[in-house]
């Protein structure tokens, strides 16, 4: 679909940005539409190209230019389904295509996505969108821990139902090696793969879907991702099998495929846990943050949110409460606990004419305080807003191994296949051949190296 205003390519939206649908709406209002006047020949047109509002884009590209002097803003989302560094390369590649977007950096220790792009070509629902459209999940991050906390007890279902088959598969499967030995009933051999494959079936398209829905989305973006190397060993094995089964071969791997899925999930709920440990101390800071202020007018009192407390604002704050901006006392006399800033638990004395830090603790009297630093620009504010640029941004050693992490999967696939073929080509049995692929695809993932080392 195009832009109704521009013609560049807008996806399923009538318009391909903010900018070009408010110029249409003028557009509309001031009934240049409704008269069948071109509105490209008006002067609000022009203009509006003039300014970088909208454009027809240079000659050959579907981009538009962004103007170097457009007002950014920055905003960090929190990632769910991300099971490796190449899958935060991959947003970033993505977004940073889009036009508007200036910088997207992926801290895949923390799962959080720093965005900083241009409101007036890009708005912040297409950034959501096109990480939607690869596979993941995006929220604006908060501080709150319910989106990793319902990501991680899915993935615990999800492991418990894998390893529970696994186990199951494991041992049916030694009835059909026993046959490799000694014969068995034929009843037994020709029952016991369709029973495997009823066991491993679930846990192949189940617990196993977050790899292979991730995989599917890179091959749809003509990317190749490390849950590729886990997905086609996985789908290998399990489809080579129900072949077999239904040929009434006896010679089935599904328990290969069990294996894989249930390994790969464990290895991810500890590797969860590890970036639940990274990510406890940005939630700590958020919980610190007040949400409101009490607000005295006309001898009664009442809440605001903090988006609303301006500087020169008075608000109160009475015992046990956080102070919620930065200011300077007016009334009364109390004391601040400010360990949260300076380490130091013991309490400092607060008296008319005193300076107050945003997140200490009143632990006296009441405090009437105005504010000179509010929201954003408050100590605690700037604090987190530190804490979150460090987590979501990624040193030079990761930044390598990201690199040739990227590099190494294309090789890994190359040696797969040659495994096959040599071993097709030596022993002229297809599945003892793809035994050995699956083996190189499956202990060759770059999974431990592109983990390791952004939570190390």
């Amino acid at each position: 679909m195009t832009c109704t205003l521009c013609g560049l390519a807008s996806g399923e939206a009538a318009f391909c940005c903010a900018g070009c649908e408010n110029v249409y709406a003028i557009l509309v209002e001031s009934g240049v539409v409704a008269s069948g006047q071109n509105f490209r020949d008006t002067d609000l047109f022009r203009q509006s190209l003039k300014l970088g509002l909208i454009s027809t884009g240079p000659e050959g590209t579907g981009q538009r230019p962004v103007l170097l002097d457009s007002e950014t803003c920055e905003v960090v989302f929190h990632i769910g389904g991300m099971w490796c560094a190449s899958c935060g390369w991959l947003i970033e590649h993505s977004l940073t295509r889009l036009r508007g977007i200036a910088a997207a950096e992926v801290m895949f220790a923390s799962d959080l996505l720093k965005v900083r792009y241009c409101p007036r070509y890009v708005p912040r629902e297409r950034i959501v969108e096109r990480v939607a459209s690869l596979g993941y999940r995006a929220e604006e991050y908060t501080g709150s821990s319910a989106p990793a906390d319902a990501e991680r007890k899915d993935l615990l279902l999800r492991t418990g139902i894998a390893a529970f088959l696994s186990m199951n598969v494991m041992t049916f499967s030694l009835v059909v090696y026993a046959g490799y030995f000694e014969p068995i009933t034929a009843s037994y051999s020709r029952y016991i793969p369709f029973l495997l494959m009823g066991l491993a079936t679930p846990s192949v398209f189940y617990c196993a879907s977050p790899v292979l829905g991730i995989a599917w989305a890179g091959a749809r973006a003509g990317r190749m991702r490390m849950e590729s190397l886990l997905a086609m060993g996985i789908l290998m094995a399990y489809g080579y099998s129900a072949v077999e089964t239904f040929r009434g071969g006896h010679r089935v791997y599904f328990d290969t495929a069990c294996a894989i899925v249930a390994l790969v999930l464990t290895g991810k709920v500890i590797e969860r846990g590890a970036k639940a440990r990274a990510m406890r101390a940005l939630t700590l800071l958020h919980r610190l943050m007040p949400s409101k202020a009490r607000i005295v007018q006309d001898g009664r009192e009442h809440f605001v949110s903090l988006e609303a407390l301006q500087p020169g604002a008075v608000f109160r704050v009475k015992s046990g409460e956080r102070v919620a901006a930065d200011g300077i006392v007016v009334e009364g006399r109390s004391h601040a606990d400010e360990s949260v800033l300076t380490g130091e638990s013991a309490p400092v004395a607060k008296t008319v004419g005193d300076s107050v830090v945003s997140g200490s603790i009143n632990t006296g009297g009441v405090l009437e305080i105005r504010v000179t630093r509010a929201g954003a620009d408050s100590t605690l504010e700037r604090i987190v807003r530190t804490v979150e640029q460090a987590a979501a941004s990624r040193t030079k050693m990761e930044r390598s191994v990201d690199r040739v992490a990227r590099l190494f999967i294309p090789a890994v696939l190359g040696l797969a296949a040659i495994t096959f073929g040599a071993w097709q080509v030596h022993t002229g049995k297809p599945g003892t051949a793809l035994m050995h692929s699956i083996a190189v695809l499956v202990i060759a993932c770059p999974c431990a190296l592109g983990i390791a080392t952004p939570l190390a």
